[in-house]
């Protein structure tokens, strides 16, 4: 992931536009985990939640993968962690934007860097701006061995 991501932070030529008007863009739109702990399943609509709207269980490479159900001129995500406990689980993330779910060619990721305030509880949300990049699927990741728990997920893009 991490050369993925550093390869396409590489070829992203395009500055991003500063001023442009953005939405948010996964509020009630489909999701579906990687896994799913206990009770909570493993497909559902995004939608903030406290403590948490989603809880992958614990494994490498869990994810939540959201269908945006078109293309979107990606700029900006943001993520509200777990309210209660856990909130270190969070400690290594990845974007990975797509047109298919299954990733592909086209296929952008990025790091998101959460700072350690995040992790701790200090701070709850993050807050990630990122190329300009189309896509249809947002797939939040960590290639650790975690859970992955967030009480609030948005995705932001271009207006338009």
């Amino acid at each position: 992931l991490l050369m993925r991501s550093l390869g396409t932070l590489t070829l992203r030529a395009a500055p991003i536009v500063d001023g442009a008007t953005l939405c948010e863009i996964a509020a009630d739109r489909p999701y579906v985990l990687s896994s799913s702990y206990a009770a909570h399943g493993a497909r559902g609509k995004v939608a903030a939640q406290d403590p948490f709207f989603f809880h992958t269980a614990i494994g490498i490479n869990q994810y939540i993968q959201i269908d945006l159900g078109e293309i979107r001129r990606i700029r900006r995500i943001s993520i509200r962690n777990r309210t209660d406990a856990c909130r270190d689980r969070a400690a290594c993330l990845f974007a990975i934007l797509s047109a298919e779910p299954s990733g592909g060619d086209d296929t952008a990721a990025f790091p998101l860097p959460v700072p350690e305030g995040f992790l701790r509880g200090t701070t709850l949300e993050c807050h990630f701006d990122i190329p300009v990049t189309a896509a249809r699927y947002v797939r939040i990741t960590s290639p650790m061995e975690t859970a992955l728990h967030f009480s609030e997920l948005r995705v932001y893009a271009e207006a338009g």
